[in-house]
């Protein structure tokens, strides 16, 4: 497994953030990323030290949000991504590395009170016109944000990068993953798999977000071609080298 994670990060220049992979070839100086759960902004500061990106932190947790240092490249808003807009009573994390969770899905010693928003509704409240890389920080706000993201605003998101909870960790979760696995599929994206010890990094890629994405660096001028040809099912995953122990099953 470990050649098959290597030769997918050599062919297109794959980076790790907090346990978040990304394609870094398709980023360019002017690339928006949206950080959903950004916390205390390390996947951010990576992004703008390494490749210069502007970056939209979200968090929830009123403590993380202003540990969040705003600069000319990040920009930072204290909400939560919710089904619909309005004030969302938040379990505030209790330890410094757990995920802030919905006081509907957890009841927590010191709950807040913090505005909720559906995705759509804060990409025009940010009034962001596209967005190259989106990082969901935790399983649970990623069910509610595809849930309230269009097709036509999924679609346009050259690629995704989640943290979900590992089947031993949350075994009721397993459904969710796959019923967005399935929806993501539909919309053309393929989705590559990455166990961590207590979650799954799961990092999905659309072709149709990639033609339409100009070359960054890490791609030759043929890469759209390169794509063309290769970029879907079979051929695509077996000229990566990439097998079936790196896909999520439930099973």
């Amino acid at each position: 497994m470990a050649g098959n994670i290597s030769n997918f990060r050599r062919i297109l220049g794959i980076d790790e953030c907090a346990g978040h992979i990304f394609c870094a070839g398709l980023l360019r100086k002017s690339s928006v990323v949206v950080d959903v759960g950004a916390r205390r902004d390390a996947f951010c500061k990576h992004l703008v030290r390494f490749y210069k990106t502007y970056c939209y932190a979200v968090e929830a947790d009123p403590n993380l949000y202003h540990s969040i240092e705003e600069t000319r490249r990040v920009k930072k808003f204290n909400i939560a991504i919710s089904d619909a807009e309005g004030p969302i009573r938040l379990a505030v994390s209790v330890s410094p590395t757990a995920d802030s969770s919905p006081a509907d899905l957890l009841a927590a010693r010191n709950p807040v009170i913090v505005h909720g928003m559906p995705f759509e509704t804060f990409i025009r409240f940010a009034n962001i016109s596209s967005v190259d890389l989106l990082k969901i920080g935790a399983g649970r706000t990623a069910v509610k944000l595809f849930h309230s993201a269009g097709d036509d605003r999924i679609r346009g998101i050259p690629q995704i990068t989640v943290r979900f909870p590992s089947p031993k960790e949350a075994p009721g979760f397993a459904r969710k993953i796959r019923r967005i696995i399935t929806r993501l599929q539909s919309l053309g994206f393929l989705y590559f798999v990455f166990p961590k010890r207590s979650s799954l990094s799961i990092f999905y890629l659309s072709i149709a977000g990639i033609l339409n994405t100009r070359r960054g660096p890490g791609f030759g001028s043929g890469s759209s071609r390169w794509f063309a040809e290769y970029g879907s099912g079979k051929a695509f995953i077996s000229l990566l080298g990439i097998g079936s122990g790196l896909w999520y099953d439930e099973s």
